[in-house]
């Protein structure tokens, strides 16, 4: 399982030429392929602390440079900019061409010719340092979640029954099956239908119930190894599903689609979550997946939002179905598409896939995987036939619920091709629990059209039913599994729902006790008392909640740590339960003394050719003022690779280990002109720090005699 630690990467800094890796995991760098080291020398400076929240939430995750589109940016202008300064652009004298512009306003697509993917991350930082510019980003690639097997299934739809992994249908589908009125969008690689071509269209995908959508890939080349559409065009209004993959292609889209709205009870295959909503295919990922840029576009269209260069939607949609995701923070342009989709025509609930974890296929914490992490969505998790978190499932408190996602050898049934026919199959991944959530909102919409985005997700959360989460450290799964019955007759009778969330994070140190405030959201006239309580608390911690109930607006948690407890981070659920209706948010605790920053060793190591070390050139200090921040400089330094690093030795062994803190930034050419923000978090197992033999024996030495200057 991937640890939490990421690449940290520097404050943005005028002038910085870095074509150094952003993930230690991708192995040490050719130096040999590097532009040579201006012949200057300067200082290494700026700040050193700990990341934004010390408290166990994993700090920001850069862009590995796999999942980069080499060349090409996404840049937004500040508003009053010239047009002549969005089409002129360049990074060190070369010039940046503008391809086309995004839906958002200001923002548009940049091309850096002959960049690769680490030059084209050192654009987008040396153009987001200009005063004319909000943001600039690398367009990254997006690709359908799934497991990465291909397993066999024998058994069929459990996911939609009574038992104890279903989502409890049969009871939903005697209040609704869906009305003609609502739209599900589903922005994935497209559908197996063609209008009129019997041939070349699954026969169990409702044909009346399906809109015209659109084809938004931009790239037709798929000799490049880039994303692409794999059609043979480019942009375009045939949304045909061609598959992800032209050796043996998963028509993803098509299974998504055939889980929310297949054509149902007309003894034919399988059934859909949702009998009635009309549903538009936006075809973003291809071969190879997709870029953000297009995703972008597709979320716009998708919501009703007008886009350049496409026509208008004149079927904005009720849901928006994101079934696909990448590792890293929600980039500034994606966050800002949400938000625009969010205000379109019908402000639709967006619901995205929470992810299948990394690439061993253990779940990991959903906060390092977009667009889950982005602000205004509800994502998914995926649960297996037990009702129990498949291993494969991201999790966390961004998760807002579970759905049916299946296992290997006991998947999810739906829609595919295999060897030219029309056919059905079984499926496994975060992709697949997604749709149950999209379908559902859809039939919840159609008992009571009102619902805002917001009510349709909190009705389902406090309807769930709650799951065996089984994560590292007692990391939530949301609310828990959809109950379909539960969630519709909510809708119907207009249920009165509240919400948690939790003001601050906590650090206690052992022996003592600190007190947070649990906000009660209420909505719909809700006014009912909600019985608070926490989940598995670790040894030596206590809990109590004042008052409980709790008939306001909030209640005040007090944890009690007592001297036997354990240092360090921790994961704590919390749920309110009032009548049928529960509701749950988690916050994190550190146990231990506050962190000072005194004591914390920074490190400009030196390295040339193969990772040969030169003490002579590399440099260090130690801080020696209180604060939790604390300027650095290490001068003179002459031009050349380093590795700058700092290490906050809390056991005082001379030895990086667990328990330490450790923060480390970008290789550099040369030293700086701005400013470097070294970050430090938690280490709890060094082995997952991923840093090389040179590497780590650098940080050793270093911390085992004094620093030198």
């Amino acid at each position: 399982m991937k640890h939490p630690f990421r690449w940290l990467a520097p404050a943005l800094i005028a002038g910085l030429l870095a074509c150094g890796q952003t993930n230690l995991n991708n192995g040490p760098l050719d130096e040999d392929s590097l532009p040579p080291a201006p012949n200057t020398r300067g200082n290494f400076s700026g700040t050193v602390g700990y990341v934004p929240d010390t408290l166990g939430v994993p700090a920001e995750s850069p862009t590995s440079a796999e999942n980069i589109v080499a060349g090409q940016l996404i840049v937004k202008f500040k508003s009053g900019v010239s047009a002549q300064s969005l089409s002129l652009l360049s990074v060190k004298g070369a010039p940046v061409e503008r391809v086309r512009a995004l839906a958002i306003d200001g923002a548009g697509v940049y091309r850096v010719p002959g960049a690769d993917a680490r030059a084209t991350q050192a654009a987008a930082r040396e153009l987001a340092a200009r005063p004319d510019v909000e943001y600039a980003e690398p367009d990254r690639i997006v690709r359908a979640w799934r497991t990465p097997n291909d397993p066999s299934y024998t058994t069929r739809q459990w996911n939609l029954q009574d038992g104890s992994g279903g989502i409890r249908l049969p009871t939903a589908w005697n209040t609704t099956i869906g009305a003609n009125s609502t739209v599900v969008a589903i922005i994935d690689t497209g559908i197996l239908y063609r209008r009129g071509d019997v041939a070349a269209s699954h026969p169990d995908l409702p044909s009346e119930r399906l809109l015209p959508g659109y084809d938004f890939i931009t790239n037709a080349n798929c000799n490049t190894g880039a994303a692409c559409s794999g059609d043979g065009d480019g942009r375009d209004g045939d949304p045909y599903d061609v598959g992800d993959d032209p050796t043996s292609p998963s028509y993803h889209g098509t299974f998504v689609v055939g889980i929310v709205g297949a054509a149902s009870d007309n003894r034919v295959g399988m059934a859909g979550v949702n009998w009635g909503t009309r549903l538009l295919p936006v075809r973003a990922l291809g071969p190879g997946g997709g870029t953000s840029s297009d995703i972008i576009d597709a979320l716009l269209y998708a919501a009703g939002v007008a886009s350049a260069g496409v026509p208008n939607n004149p079927t904005p949609a009720d849901v928006i179905n994101l079934s696909l995701g990448g590792e890293g923070t929600c980039g500034t342009a994606f966050q800002a598409a949400i938000n625009k989709a969010l205000g379109g025509p019908k402000k639709p609930l967006i619901v995205v896939a929470a992810g299948n974890g990394g690439k061993d296929g253990v779940g990991d914490n959903a906060s390092g995987t977009f667009p889950a992490n982005c602000q205004g969505v509800m994502a998914v998790g995926a649960t297996t036939r037990s009702g129990a978190r498949a291993s494969y499932s991201n999790y966390g408190s961004v998760l807002s619920v579970m759905a049916p996602g299946g296992a290997p050898g006991d998947g999810v049934w739906s829609l595919t091709r295999h060897s030219g026919q029309f056919t059905y199959a079984g499926g496994a991944g975060t992709s697949y629990a997604a749709p149950h959530v999209a379908g559902l909102a859809a039939l919840m919409r159609a008992v009571t059209p009102a619902l805002s985005a917001l009510e349709l997700q909190r009705l389902m959360e406090n309807t769930a039913q709650p799951v065996s989460c089984n994560t590292p450290n007692g990391e939530s799964c949301g609310a828990g599994l959809i109950n379909a019955a539960a969630a519709v007759q909510a809708a119907l009778s207009g249920a009165q729902i509240f919400a948690l969330s939790p003001a601050n994070n906590l650090q206690i140190e052992q022996g003592s006790s600190r007190s947070v405030t649990i906000k009660i959201e209420r909505s719909a006239g809700f006014g009912g008392a909600v019985d608070l309580s926490v989940g598995t608390l670790p040894t030596g911690v206590r809990a109590s909640f004042d008052p409980d109930p709790a008939t306001g607006t909030s209640s005040t948690l007090t944890l009690t740590v007592d001297t036997s407890a354990k240092e360090g981070i921790y994961s704590v659920p919390i749920t309110g339960v009032s009548g049928d209706q529960r509701a749950t948010t988690a916050l994190n605790l550190r146990v231990g003394p506050p962190l000072g920053i005194r004591g914390t060793h920074v490190r400009a190591d030196y390295y040339q050719g193969k990772w040969v070390y030169d003490e002579s050139k590399s440099g260090s200090l130690v801080i020696d003022t209180d604060g939790t921040t604390s300027p650095f400089a290490i001068p003179n330094r002459g031009p050349g690779w380093y590795f700058v690093y700092a290490v906050h030795d809390t056991n005082k062994d001379d030895q990086l280990n667990a328990g330490d803190y450790f923060g480390y930034s970008e290789y550099m050419l040369n030293p700086p002109e701005g400013g470097i923000k070294l970050q430090m978090e938690l280490v709890t197992d060094i082995a997952d720090l991923k840093l090389t033999g040179a590497q780590l024996r650098g940080v050793q030495r270093m911390l085992a005699r004094p620093p030198v200057r």
